[in-house]
């Protein structure tokens, strides 16, 4: 149960934007499907659609093998870890924008920006002042840049011989279809997801009425959505807490505190998040942050008592299981810890 430490912890964690699921527990919940194997110690975890899983992984793997063989083959031209793929583009695309070349490539914009001052750095690129809006640069590809070209085409259709030894035009065709819908969905997601986080503001609750917020949203979720008893919720050691409040386009939408119990460890407490706010990755931002709060004040520890249905989310966020199963306020927990 909960351990009444009298340290405070104090926030060194800078107001910053964060993350995407959400809900609560006595100590935290998500709003998602119950898990479908029963979950013991340092069992893998298995969410029960096995088939989308393994689909993802196959693909994860594939893309590693070919990135693999790649990174071989240009090792010479210390075109690793995806440059050349950067090069390709830019040949094939001169002119074109970081920005432009990020979304060509579906990376984010600081991987981009790396490679490209790697790739200009091995005089294979260059930038230069957009001729049509010179508050923009355009990257080009030098004469060096240009000479490689064709070998790195020559290497790409290489492989995609090597596939079509072993796989039929009918079966590359619906290959292609499904990863084309894949590519489309992700990135319709990522740019839903990039909007909700420039919308997200995490703080510390540093007034009544901040902290009365925080209040509101627990007892929405914690006793009027759990049932949880308002004498459990509202435990009194709020003072002795950092509690932190998520506002979602300025408007108050998810909770959480953060509470010393030693001089090494803190229990994270008291996440939620309300249902119209959920799936817009609240409440793992709360988790991201109090994290990095308590790593920056030098805690080794931080752990919490995860309600049974939540679990997922912390094991995603690096979370161990610690613990047997265990009922508090009438809800299956485990409890659960990260080294910081």
């Amino acid at each position: 149960m909960l351990n009444n430490s009298k340290k405070k912890i104090n926030d060194h964690t800078s107001n910053q934007p964060v993350n995407k699921k959400t809900s609560i527990s006595s100590d935290s919940h998500i709003d998602m499907p119950p898990l479908n194997t029963i979950i013991q110690p340092n069992q893998t975890i298995v969410s029960g659609d096995e088939t989308k899983m393994h689909l993802l992984r196959h693909i994860g793997s594939f893309t590693r093998q070919i990135q693999s063989l790649c990174d071989t083959k240009y090792k010479n031209l210390n075109l690793q870890k995806g440059q050349f793929m950067f090069l390709m583009r830019i040949c094939e695309h001169p002119s074109i924008s970081q920005q432009d070349l990020s979304d060509l490539i579906c990376v984010d914009k600081s991987t981009t920006t790396r490679a490209i001052q790697k790739l200009e750095r091995d005089g294979y690129i260059k930038r230069e002042r957009n001729p049509d809006d010179s508050r923009k640069l355009a990257v080009l590809p030098t004469q060096r840049g240009l000479a490689i070209y064709p070998e790195l085409i020559r290497f790409e259709l290489y492989l995609l011989r090597m596939l079509h030894k072993e796989v039929s035009k009918e079966e590359l065709s619906m290959l292609t279809a499904v990863l084309s819908r894949f590519t489309e969905l992700t990135n319709t997601n990522m740019a839903i997801h990039e909007q909700a986080l420039s919308q997200l503001e995490i703080k510390l609750a540093t007034s009544e009425n901040i902290l009365g917020e925080c209040h509101a949203i627990r007892t929405e979720v914690f006793q009027q959505g759990q049932g949880v008893a308002r004498k459990i919720d509202f435990d009194g050691r709020d003072d002795l807490a950092s509690n932190y409040i998520a506002y979602f386009n300025h408007v108050p939408a998810g909770t959480v505190r953060l509470r010393s119990v030693s001089d090494t460890t803190v229990k994270l407490e008291r996440l939620a998040v309300l249902s119209s706010f959920r799936n817009l990755s609240i409440a793992s931002a709360l988790i991201e942050y109090c994290t990095i709060s308590a790593r920056q004040q030098h805690y080794k520890t931080i752990k919490l008592h995860a309600q049974k249905d939540a679990l997922t989310l912390y094991i995603k966020a690096g979370f161990q299981i610690v613990g047997e199963e265990f009922y508090e306020a009438n809800i299956a927990h485990i409890k659960v810890e990260k080294a910081l």
